[in-house]
Order: structure tokens, then sequence, then C-alpha cells
């Protein structure tokens, strides 16, 4: 080290320090803090799911956390689902933290944070937290699972239905194009039960 070369004092590495403990006591914190002064709807207990189902005053409640477009009554919430006010505000808060702290934040604390989130999706859905991966959104997972698919040979079929979703049919179609396979489009009917998709998905298999 040369006398031009610039030292890093303890007294930066303790600013610096103190302002990590900071970011990382404001990550963990925002969600209870901002979910906390909200008032969140909670459904009857003593009603089934089919009788919650046509509570309206129960679903008019909810609906109250979300902001509406104007003029326009949105049913393709599959395709871009609308987030909660107070869904907004943590996601608003995060964002700018992230923002903030950059790869600082992401070499050190992200790690910890996507460990708890998948701790937290795994224990809601009752499965086991290696069998959770956290994607984007649907189409990535739908890339990431389709493209891993195992054990394909030239000639296996692959089915799909004419009504699937555009991207899950153009990543089967990439099946087709990397690995050789026979792609089946089944047609399915207007109106049917479970049992009858299920039976044109046998009679069309292999």
């Amino acid at each position: 080290m040369t006398s031009s070369t610039p030292k890093f004092s303890p007294s930066r590495r303790r600013i610096l320090g103190g302002l990590a403990a900071g970011t990382s006591l404001m990550a963990a914190g925002m969600t209870r803090r901002i979910l906390a002064s909200q008032s969140l709807p909670a459904p009857p207990g003593s009603l089934s799911p089919a009788e919650l189902a046509r509570n309206e005053a129960f679903w008019r409640e909810v609906a109250g956390y979300y902001d509406r477009t104007v003029g326009t009554l949105n049913l393709e919430h599959g395709y871009w689902g609308k987030m909660a006010r107070p869904v907004q505000a943590v996601y608003l808060e995060a964002t700018h933290m992230v923002n903030t702290q950059n790869s600082f934040y992401g070499r050190n604390d992200f790690p910890d944070d996507e460990t708890v989130a998948t701790s937290r999706i795994s224990a809601a859905l009752g499965v086991h937290e290696d069998e959770i991966v956290i994607t984007r959104n649907a189409t990535e997972a739908i890339d990431n699972l389709i493209r891993q698919y195992r054990g394909l040979e030239p000639g296996t079929a692959v089915l799909m239905a004419d009504i699937d979703y555009p991207h899950f049919k153009s990543a089967i179609r990439w099946l087709e194009t990397e690995h050789g396979v026979r792609v089946v489009e089944i047609v399915l009917p207007t109106r049917a039960s479970q049992a009858q998709i299920l039976d044109r998905y046998v009679r069309r298999g292999p």
C-alpha cells in the first residue's frame, strides 16, 4: 500500500455497518408494520366454502381493498393479477429499499429473505421447502417446467389442449423442435365434466 492509497477508516466501517443493520431491520419489519396498520377482512368462521362464496357482504369488503378500473369490469385476473392496496404498499416500499441498497442488499440479506419467503409459501401450501421454486410470473414458471422435461425421445407423444394458455402451447411446440416429440392437440368440448375431459386425454394419449 502506498501513501497515496486511501485508507478505510474504522469510523467509516462503523457508519456503513450501522446503515446495513438499519436496512436489515427495515426490510424485516416493513411487512408487519404496513399490514398491522390495515384492518384486513376475515371470513366468518361459521360459514362453509359454498356459503362464503355467496356471502356478498364479505366480498364487497374484500373488493374495497382494490383500486377499480373506471368503466371496465375485469374478468381476466388469471392473466394480470391486481394487488390489494396493502400488498401494493409493501411491494412499493420493498422496491424502494432494494433500489436504494442495490447489490449490497442482494449479496447480504436477499438470500435470507428468499429462504423465509420459501418457508412461508411451503407452509401455506403444505409442501416441503425443496418443492418450491419462486419465479417472477406464470409464463416464466411454465418455461422452466416444460423445458426441463426428462425422458423425451423423438416420437414421444406430448398432449396439449386447444384452449391451453398460448405460451404453454408455444413451449410445447419448442419441445417438438428441440426434441422431436409428437405434439397431440386435443380439442375439448365447450361444456364438459372433469370426467369427460380426462377421458378425452386418455383416448388421445399414446
